[in-house]
C-alpha cells in the first residue's frame, strides 16, 4: 500500500512498552470555540502538534467533512457526564485460561447488541494472533470474553476485516458513550461518520495517547506485516505504537473507525513528527454492515426507537442484562412504548 508493511499494533506479553486580531466570530465559530474548551488538554495539544490547527478549527473541519445534514447549532452542547467505569481508549489485557496474559491492546468504541447488552469493539488480530479468550481492564477488573473475531485475508477469499467484539460479563461496569485517555480526559461520542479523504482524525491509544492526522484514502488494501494477510481499511496519518491496536479513531466527536496497524520507527515508537502511515477499520463500511440491525455504536445522541429519549437512558444498569420494562420481548431502547 505505502511501500512498507504495516505493523499490527498489538502489544504481546512482556514485549509491551508502558504508557504514553480577527473579525468578530460567527455564531458557528463561537459554538466550536465553546465545545473546544471541553476537550482534554492532551487532545488539544495533539491537534496543534499533528495538524497545525487549533481545537475549534479541528471541530469545525470534522463537522464539515462528516457531511452530516444537521447544523451544529441544531444540536445542543452536551456536558460530559461523570465517568461510568469503562469507555473507548482504555488499555485491555488479553488472557487465556491456560496461559494468563498473552498481550495488550486498546478498547475501541462501546457498542450494544440488539437486546441492549454491552458489546465493545477492538481489533480482531488482538484475539486472533494470541488465541486470547477473554479481555480484562489493564488497570484491574474483568471486562468480558471475545465473541465475534474477524481477521481474514482478501487473497484467501475473505473480506479483509480486522475487528472483534467483546461480550461484557462484568455486571458492575458502566459503559459510557465517550473516548477517554490515560490521564482522565474524555470526549463524548455523538455519532458515527464514514471516513472522507482529508478528514481530520484523532485516536486515543493505551501506549501513545492522543495523536492526530488526516484520512489519506477511504479504501486501501494493506498487508499485515506479522501474518502477510491482506486487509481492507482506510488510511490515515495519526501516529500509533505497539499496544494501540483496537483504539478508537474519531473525527471531532464522531466515531470513524477501529485502529488496525501502522508503520513505526525503530523500537516500536511513533514515527518522528507524528504522521507515519496507519490503517483503521471503518465502522460505516466494514463493521456495522456485518451486523444489520444487531449492533449499534453507543453514542450520546442515539435514539433507536425515536421516542425522544437517548438510548443511553434506556439501557439496563447492568450492561450484561436486558431492560424490558413492559415484558413484551422488545428491549426498552428499541421500544417506543417504553420511555
Amino acid at each position: 500500500m505505502f511501500g512498507r508493511r504495516l505493523v499490527a499494533l498489538l502489544c504481546v506479553a512482556a514485549l509491551c512498552p508502558t504508557g504514553a486580531a480577527a473579525a468578530a466570530p460567527s455564531t458557528v465559530d463561537t459554538l466550536f470555540s465553546l465545545q473546544a474548551k471541553d476537550l482534554p488538554a492532551d487532545l488539544i495539544d495533539a491537534v496543534r502538534r499533528d495538524l497545525g490547527i487549533d481545537a475549534p478549527t479541528y471541530l469545525e473541519q470534522a463537522w464539515r467533512a462528516s457531511g452530516r445534514a444537521e447544523s451544529p447549532l441544531e444540536r445542543p452542547l452536551r456536558a460530559l457526564l461523570p465517568s461510568r467505569g469503562v469507555a473507548a481508549g482504555v488499555g485491555v489485557r488479553l488472557t487465556t485460561a491456560a496461559r494468563g496474559q498473552v498481550g495488550l491492546c486498546t478498547l475501541g468504541f462501546l457498542a450494544v447488541d440488539d437486546m441492549g447488552r454491552s458489546t465493545p469493539l477492538t481489533a480482531g488480530h488482538c484475539a486472533a494472533l494470541t488465541s486470547a479468550e477473554n479481555a480484562e481492564l489493564e488497570r484491574g477488573g474483568v471486562l468480558g470474553r471475545f465473541d465475534t473475531v474477524r481477521f481474514d485475508d482478501l487473497r484467501s477469499g475473505g473480506s479483509g476485516d480486522d475487528y472483534a467484539t467483546v461480550r461484557l460479563t462484568n455486571p458492575w461496569l458502566r459503559p459510557a458513550a465517550e473516548v477517554i485517555d490515560q490521564r482522565g480526559g474524555r470526549v463524548p461520542v455523538e455519532g458515527v461518520a464514514a471516513p472522507v479523504e482529508g478528514m481530520p482524525v484523532c485516536k486515543s491509544g493505551r501506549t501513545t495517547g492522543w495523536t492526530c492526522g488526516r484520512v489519506r484514502k477511504q479504501r486501501v488494501h494493506a498487508v499485515s506485516g506479522s501474518t502477510g494477510r491482506r486487509i481492507e481499511a482506510f488510511a490515515h496519518t495519526a501516529c500509533s505504537g505497539v499496544g494501540d491496536s483496537g483504539a478508537p479513531v474519531l473525527s471531532g466527536t464522531l466515531a470513524v473507525g477501529v485502529l488496525q496497524g501502522g508503520t513505526q520507527a525503530p523500537g516500536g515508537r511513533c514515527l518522528a513528527e507524528s504522521g507515519g502511515e496507519a490503517v483503521a477499520e471503518s465502522l460505516v463500511h466494514d463493521v456495522l454492515p456485518d451486523f444489520p440491525g444487531t449492533l449499534f455504536v453507543l453514542t450520546t445522541t442515539g435514539d433507536q426507537d425515536r421516542d425522544g429519549k437517548p438510548d443511553t437512558e434506556e439501557l439496563a444498569a447492568d450492561p450484561t442484562a436486558v431492560r424490558d420494562d413492559n415484558d413484551n420481548g422488545v428491549p426498552a431502547f428499541r421500544d417506543p412504548a417504553e420511555h
